[in-house]
């Protein structure tokens, strides 16, 4: 099989199954190859499914011989982050304690890329209970970037995305629960997205935060995040917070372009303290929308610098809880990072955790009136470089621009911009509550202007 195959986008080989001239069966097999050859390089997979995932594929090759064609997804080999569950195998999370438990049901996510006819060969690598963004895991090792072997991929979904990056798998499926998506996608090259709360269900996850954790898809371009998002989207009766009804096509509003859309930049906050690199990137981005027909208009979010302590509350309290059984137990098992944080940070009072939900609500509210004015608001996605930021400060600091989205509940994703020190780096996009098909079309359009990003790293 030509291996240039595997750095297609998935609208390409989905083209090639249903026209039966690609087996599926084929492609997992070479896919299988050149996952296992690259990560002893990268370390993005931290257990491979290759029994399943052929029995998988020849199961797609039948039904796609008999015309029962699922989609774009039939037979396309794909990844899922190793806290999400996959019944009759572990859910370590990235730690050694949670290794021990093995699941009996599919997450809601993997039900539905089992739906959609995915191959699922693997699970991804990943910060220990995704509490961190270093892409580093003291059980399991350093995710390293494919851009740069050198550094690292980021994190908590770090494996995810080196995976679609070196063309290991064509998407991956990360949590994000403070931009665990959206920050590796950017240091990898690649699109990540969240969505609004509640479209794509969080039920056989593994929490680090209930009531801000997300599912979302990593990808190597627009239109594969949109096929990937749609396919995992989806209502659950099991989720408090699902959301009712069908999901739209994610992929109807690419090419529209961008003339007459309203495009808001907020510079109090996410210009404040940022690499003038960065600045310059995402300000070059914005005039080329500029130039594409779309207005820029400044907008006003008074109350966002309440974020950070925000975050760290919620997360803080969240996290405890989950994990408290096993802090007070088994501390000497968990990482480093972890035992720190739970001994530096001590509990959060009912009162302050109560202040930040709070503080959520009301910056909820300044986007919502935002988004009553503008259809997106375009950001950086990191204040500085990945590689430029000690690891003392990192979840802190990196996460300062993606959080706020998160508090909120509104979706977000990552977009390459282009490069700095020949590191890729992304944009974010941001949008008001299920208006996800207006944040692909500004996506598309970002990604018309061949600024950089995946190229088979």
């Amino acid at each position: 099989m030509n291996s240039e195959l595997l750095s297609a986008s998935i609208t390409e080989v989905a083209n090639l199954i249903s026209s039966r001239q690609l087996s599926p069966v084929e492609l997992t097999r070479a896919q299988l190859e050149s996952a296992h050859a690259r990560n002893d390089e990268l370390n993005a997979v931290s257990h491979f499914r290759d029994e399943q995932a052929m029995q998988d594929a020849t199961e797609a090759e039948k039904e796609i011989l008999s015309s029962e064609y699922r989609g774009p997804l039939h037979g396309v080999p794909v990844m899922v982050k190793d806290n999400i569950d996959i019944a009759g195998e572990p859910t370590a999370a990235g730690s050694t304690i949670s290794a021990e438990r093995t699941v009996y049901t599919d997450a809601f996510v993997v039900r539905r890329l089992r739906a959609a006819g995915a191959v699922i060969i693997a699970k991804t690598t990943m910060d220990e209970y995704a509490w961190g963004v270093s892409g580093v895991n003291p059980h399991t090792g350093e995710v390293r970037n494919p851009w740069n072997t050198a550094t690292t991929a980021s994190g908590s979904s770090g494996g995810s995305a080196a995976a679609v990056a070196a063309d290991m798998a064509f998407a991956a499926l990360g949590t994000d629960t403070g931009g665990s998506v959206r920050i590796p996608a950017s240091v990898c090259g690649l699109v990540g997205v969240k969505a609004t709360r509640g479209l794509v269900s969080t039920v056989g996850s593994y929490p680090l935060a209930w009531s801000l954790d997300e599912v979302g898809p990593l990808a190597r371009n627009v239109e594969d995040a949109a096929i990937t998002l749609r396919a995992i989207a989806g209502f659950d009766a099991r989720e408090p917070f699902s959301t009712p009804g069908t999901p739209p096509d994610f992929t109807a509003n690419l090419g529209v372009g961008v003339q007459n859309s309203v495009i808001g930049v907020e510079r109090k906050y996410f210009f404040n303290e940022v690499d003038p690199r960065i600045a310059a990137v995402t300000n070059a981005v914005i005039q080329e929308l500029e130039n594409l027909g779309a207005a820029i208009v400044p907008v006003e979010l008074p109350r966002i610098e309440r974020s950070d302590w925000a975050l760290t509350s919620t997360v803080t309290a969240e996290a405890r809880t989950i994990l408290g059984a096993d802090l007070e137990h088994r501390l000497d098992e968990f990482g480093p990072d972890i035992r720190n944080r739970h001994q530096r940070t001590g509990d959060v009072s009912a009162d302050e955790y109560l202040r930040a939900q709070r503080a959520r609500f009301d910056i909820r509210r300044d986007f919502t009136y935002a988004f009553g004015t503008v259809d997106a608001i375009i950001t950086p996605v990191l204040p500085a470089m990945f590689a430029d930021a000690t690891k003392d400060d990192q979840l802190r600091t990196l996460t300062r621009f993606t959080s706020p989205f998160n508090l909120a509940g509104l979706p977000a994703m990552s977009i390459p911009a282009g490069f700095i020190d020949e590191l890729p780096i992304g944009i974010q996009i941001g949008t008001g509550a299920y208006n996800e098909p207006t944040m692909f079309k500004i996506a598309g359009a970002i990604e018309s202007l061949g600024l950089g990003g995946y190229s088979g790293a």
